[in-house]
């Protein structure tokens, strides 16, 4: 059977579900009805294929296999001889054993069907699963994504995508990349068809100007530190460049130095944050290199100069004439002037422009006799970034009015302070990760007062309690509240070991045990073997575990969750654990040189970070 398959997006991270969604029922709809038209359908294996494949295009194919490919011959059949573009996704929640059946099974066999590749953590370590030396039979993929990848793989990998013809989306994130030393810069710019590009990059990748050869890449993001004038050579070489994101600028030599023209005049979109750079700086890199700009969101570090609207007014007036939106976030130190002076971006001009602008601050007493501002100044209305810190007292600087409004683009909310959130009326929609940071127990009952009011607790997927002061008790009365977490960051587990059976026999303790779907655990410090037991016995479908630092009995935690039939983590897959016990490391280590083990979980050592993988 000949299946159509629908367009793929080139732009990475835009993956837009409800449209997917749409246009896979526009699909499903007539195959039912063409289904339903033959008779009544009351089991699946009575939907015809076309229906079947529409099902599979909605799912990760990795559930896709794990649900029907041993269920029968006809199921089998349809996954491996189908016409159907695959889409791999690979991360930690898939087990060892797991994986190396789906490439044996799948992938392998199935490479010249594969248009997407993702992996978001290195599977390295499965002995069986080579995950880059196969990269080139990959012959229809468009996407390729490597997060957290060892450096000791990276020549391979280019080696490999040099050949993939149709590679228009490349994402590769190297760990410790300041440290590698070789230049891959020319294969990835010969593809032929690449529009996006995202990667980190070191400081010693040295590449001459561009002069004859040219990349078709429209959108590039940069995600480590990097000088200006390691990036001027790369600009060379991608002429058709409309987005440009460099997510952290340090500081440059003199842009007065920089004397290389590089004409990017299909540039309208610049993402950039400052760390260190001047304004005069600033100013001559716009005007030299990004004239043609339409949108400018920029983030600047300890960015005191920048507080000055009538600079602003000039600059834009004269070096950004296409500028059309502008969205600017800075925190710093300032003197107490800082607020008459965020209170001129209140001219017609901004006015005008529909450009408006809020402040945080608190003060901060650097000695005896004086006080400064700590702050952040900030567009607003629409407020335009995914992330929002309610940080300390808000300061309404331009017309945000009293009337309800959306922040539609929020998908992660920071509080770290109450008193910037009293009298808040302003709702957070899609807001999906939730960071509570500094909250004492003696608020925390203000906090989910003001949170019901402001997002849907129900949309939560992440929550992240960076506060040593936040009881276990409250935590579970959270997650009551947020039945929907898969993800959960803890700082400690604040308990009383004399409480624990009292905790864990009440209604509340039981009711989020048998309900909530928490698959990731992240833990700054273990201290006692008993916290770990209370936290998987709150979350028993833990697949991965993440402790920061283990500060007693880390043989007996490893024990207690890696022992085989486990009833306390039987569901968990992959533990990560800081261990300060040399001696107790040691003795794994050779466990490991002598291929034995434990339990069949396989062991990783990398300095004082043990990773145990099943």
């Amino acid at each position: 059977m000949q299946s159509t398959k629908r367009p793929q997006n080139t732009s990475v991270r835009n993956f837009n579900d409800t449209k997917r969604k749409k246009r896979t029922i526009q699909t499903v709809k007539p195959n039912l009805v063409g289904d339903i038209a033959k008779g009544p359908v009351t089991r699946l294996e009575d939907l015809s294929n076309e229906t079947i494949y529409d099902i599979f295009d909605y799912l990760d194919f990795f559930h896709v296999y794990q649900s029907f490919f041993n269920l029968n011959i006809r199921f089998r059949n349809l996954l491996i001889y189908s016409k159907l573009s695959i889409k791999i996704n690979i991360n930690s929640s898939i087990s060892r054993s797991n994986l190396e059946h789906y490439y044996n099974d799948i992938v392998i066999p199935c490479s010249d069907r594969i248009i997407s590749f993702n992996i978001t953590n290195d599977p390295s370590p499965a002995p069986n699963v080579p995950p880059y030396n196969i990269l080139s039979s990959f012959t229809r993929l468009e996407t390729l994504i490597l997060e957290n990848i060892n450096l000791r793989f990276v020549d391979n990998i280019f080696q490999e995508i040099s050949s993939l013809s149709n590679l228009s989306t490349l994402i590769i994130i190297l760990c410790d990349v300041q440290t590698y030393q070789r230049n891959h810069f020319l294969e990835i710019f010969r593809l032929p068809f690449l529009k996006y590009l995202k990667m980190n990059l070191s400081e010693s990748y040295k590449i001459s100007f561009a002069t004859t050869e040219f990349s078709p890449i429209e959108q590039l993001v940069i995600e480590n530190q990097i000088h200006f004038e390691y990036v001027l050579n790369i600009l060379s070489y991608v002429p058709k460049l409309r987005r440009l994101s460099l997510n952290d600028v340090g500081n440059m030599i003199p842009i007065t130095k920089l004397d290389k023209p590089i004409p990017l005049n299909h540039l309208t979109h610049l993402f950039i944050n400052l760390n260190g750079v001047s304004f005069n700086d600033f100013e001559l890199l716009i005007k030299r290199y990004f004239r043609s700009i339409q949108v400018l969101h920029i983030t600047i570090g300890n960015g005191d100069e920048y507080i000055n609207a009538n600079r602003w007014e000039q600059f834009i007036l004269s070096s950004m004439p296409f500028l059309r939106i502008f969205d600017i976030y800075i925190n710093g130190l300032s003197d107490q002037s800082h607020a008459s002076r965020c209170y001129e971006f209140n001219s017609s001009f901004w006015l005008e422009r529909q450009w408006f602008f809020a402040n945080q601050y608190t003060v901060l007493r650097v000695h005896f006799s004086q006080k400064r501002h700590q702050m952040v100044f900030y567009s607003i209305n629409p407020y335009r970034r995914k992330d929002y810190k309610f940080l300390w007292q808000m300061d309404k600087l331009t017309h945000l009015d009293d009337q309800k409004n959306n922040f539609n683009s929020v998908r992660h909310l920071h509080i770290s302070s109450t008193k910037s959130i009293e009298n808040w009326i302003h709702h957070f929609p899609n807001t999906t990760d939730l960071t509570l940071q500094n909250i004492s127990c003696n608020n925390s009952n203000q906090i989910l007062t003001t949170l019901k009011q402001i997002i849907s607790l129900q949309n939560l997927s992440t929550l992240d309690i960076l506060s040593e002061y936040y009881s276990f008790r409250k935590v579970i009365q959270l997650l009551s509240l947020t039945p929907n977490i898969s993800t959960v960051k803890i700082s400690r587990i604040i308990i009383d070991l004399r409480e624990i059976d009292e905790i864990e026999n009440s209604e509340s303790f039981q009711t989020v045990s048998k309900t909530n779907i928490i698959r990731n655990a992240e833990i700054k410090q273990i201290n006692q073997l008993e916290e770990v037991q209370l936290l998987f016995n709150l979350c028993p479908r833990i697949q991965r575990c993440e402790i920061d630092k283990c500060a007693n009995r880390p043989a007996s935690i490893v024990r207690l969750l890696t022992a085989k039939n486990s009833d306390i983590a039987p569901n968990l897959i992959s533990l990560y654990i800081v261990i300060d016990d040399r001696g107790y490391l040691y003795r794994l280590n050779i466990m490991v040189q002598a291929k034995r083990l434990l339990n069949d979980w396989l062991v990783i050592i990398d300095e004082n970070r043990l990773h145990l993988w099943r």
